[in-house]
């Protein structure tokens, strides 16, 4: 295929070059027992990050390889070697990098690929055929030799495919430690920026005039003053019909992230059953309204018995739970999903995202949206049963919403539709005054807001 690749393995035998490059054709190998910082290692290997990473092993070196993932890149869950013995498998801390490098992470077993077969052979032909394959085997002799040699595997003793000649089966509120909200602190001069709609009071440039409307980034402030605005970064408001503060939500960011992340990325289909966590926000509520108009089955998640009302009495959720009130989030989603979640929209993280795994239907879709438990820890939670993406061959996928600013124009078309037909609920939870602006960011981690918080800054 003319990649570039690097393998690891856990002995200077297995990595030295005659084995792995000059047999195999690896570019390069190391020994992962030699390397104290497999971090930084992959750092080494992949200085401009890894585009495609084959999973076998997990634990911490799955740890170290998200850092190192390029953006959009791929991982491959075939299996998870160094957790199959744990009792208590190791914890994964750093999965909010899916959403940061937009990773796509997804689990098989090969048996739902068998179909396939036929295809494979004929290239396995043919790269026999040009000698383009080399293949080792670790052959031992005799029935009575399969115990030592399945031991063998889980402690490295094997050197290629293990083979017996008889077959054989078996809060204080840190805003830098918010990986979307420290990207916003650009110093300690300028303000937070913040998504949020403004009128042009003058300009100079031919796309805005006096009067105009926009929406984008701006900084909290009364005034500012914007030069050479990016086009993906401030966008002129054509459509009016409705109030002015929903392009700070349904209209604007919030709302392309709900569409993007459940209808672009899970592809849902009438019937599925959907499972949305931190469901009473901006987000949240409309990734449950959209499943509906689906044909979907909605349970959502929220911190409140307010919420939790709101979500079935206002915004046509199915069910609603209030996960403060529950001790066993997976004993939870098992009463609510006894057939398993199809598609799960991931605002939380952490413990719900572990109790979500074993809940998962086969095939089922993980949007990572954000994980809004883990921003305030110094040591975000591990997730211990991500092997579970290999047994239910789930796909898990992050995302960032500014690559899809293209998809725009499009969402609001369907969005028109959807507010003429009188098929959304939208709501916002308002202060007054630039000044309420830090106690109503604080409140978005306590879960004192009750839908979108807004902050208005003027009146119309």
């Amino acid at each position: 295929m003319g990649c570039y690749v690097v393998g690891s393995a856990g002995s200077k035998e297995k990595a030295r070059i005659s084995m792995i490059q000059q047999q195999v054709w690896f570019d390069d190998a190391f020994n992962y027992k030699e390397e104290p910082d497999l971090t930084a290692t992959l750092k080494r290997y992949f200085p401009k990050g890894i585009d495609i990473y084959f999973e076998n092993v997990g634990g911490k070196m799955l740890e170290a390889v998200l850092p190192n993932m390029a953006l959009h890149g791929r991982i491959s869950v075939c299996g998870m070697i160094s957790q199959y013995n744990l009792e208590q498998p190791d914890g994964v801390h750093n999965l909010f990098l899916l959403i940061l490098k937009r990773v796509h992470m997804e689990g098989f077993i090969v048996t739902d690929h068998y179909h396939l077969y036929p295809k494979f052979m004929e290239m396995m032909k043919q790269h026999f055929k040009e000698g383009k394959l080399v293949y080792v085997e670790d052959t031992v002799e005799g029935l009575e030799s399969a115990p030592a040699a399945l031991i063998g595997l889980y402690t490295g003793r094997s050197i290629g495919k293990q083979q017996s000649i008889i077959l054989f089966t078996f809060y204080s509120l840190l805003c830098h430690q918010s990986p979307y909200i420290s990207l916003l602190f650009l110093c300690y001069v300028k303000p937070i920026i913040g998504h949020a709609v403004s009128e042009v009071l003058d300009s100079g440039n031919p796309n805005f005039k006096q009067g105009d409307y926009v929406w984008g980034l701006v900084g909290w402030e009364q005034y500012s003053l914007i030069e050479n605005p990016h086009p993906m970064a401030l966008t002129k408001i054509d459509y009016t019909d409705v109030p002015l503060s929903y392009y700070t939500g349904i209209l604007g960011m919030p709302g392309l992230t709900a569409y993007i992340g459940f209808n672009e990325l899970t592809s849902p289909k009438k019937g599925e059953y959907v499972y949305v966590s931190a469901a009473s926000g901006a987000v949240g509520q409309l990734v449950g309204q959209f499943a509906k108009l689906m044909g979907c089955y909605v349970v959502g998640s929220a911190g409140s018995k307010e919420k939790v009302d709101l979500l079935k009495n206002k915004f046509g959720f199915d069910d609603a739970f209030n996960y403060k009130e529950e001790h066993d989030f997976a004993a939870t989603l098992k009463r609510y999903f006894p057939k398993g979640i199809d598609i799960y929209f991931e605002n939380v993280g952490g413990m719900m995202l572990e109790a979500v795994l074993p809940n998962m239907a086969l095939h089922g879709r993980i949007s990572v949206c954000g994980m809004i438990s883990q921003y305030n820890l110094e040591q975000p939670d591990g997730v211990h049963n991500l092997f579970l993406l290999v047994v239910k061959r789930v796909r898990m996928e992050g995302f960032l919403i500014s690559d899809y600013q293209h998809l725009y124009p499009k969402f609001l078309e369907m969005m028109k539709q959807y507010f003429m037909g009188g098929k959304l609920v939208y709501v916002e939870d308002t202060v007054e005054g630039l000044e309420s602006a830090p106690a109503a960011l604080v409140g978005l981690f306590s879960g004192r807001n009750v839908g979108k918080q807004v902050v208005r800054v003027a009146h119309e």
